[in-house]
């Protein structure tokens, strides 16, 4: 392995591994806050399905 290969590894990774990982990192975020929405919006609308019999 070469230099100029090496060079050429951490320019990729520099450009596509740094974007990738903020990326899933906020997806995860969001798929935990989508999943407490979701849970909470289920309770709510039993709730209301109670309150309405």
């Amino acid at each position: 392995m070469s230099i100029g290969d090496l060079t050429q590894w951490m320019s990729i990774i520099s450009n596509y591994a740094f974007p990738v990982s903020v990326s899933l990192y906020l997806l995860l975020r969001i798929d935990k806050k989508l999943d407490m929405l979701k849970k909470d919006l289920a309770e709510k609308t039993k709730d209301d399905r109670k309150e309405n019999a």
